[in-house]
């Protein structure tokens, strides 16, 4: 029960900080749209990581 615990503690941390890392990053990335393309594969990979 706490391994499942503890594991969506980690979960959420890691969620929180692609909000955080993808908020920051749009505003300076609205110029460059090939970028985002390449950071959403990195969102996608970190998430399944």
């Amino acid at each position: 029960m706490s391994d499942i615990y503890f594991i969506n503690t980690l979960w959420n941390q890691k969620g929180l900080s692609i909000r955080k890392y993808a908020e920051r990053f749009s505003k300076w990335n609205e110029n460059r749209p090939i970028l985002s393309i390449y950071t959403t594969c990195i969102f996608i990979g970190y998430i399944l990581l």
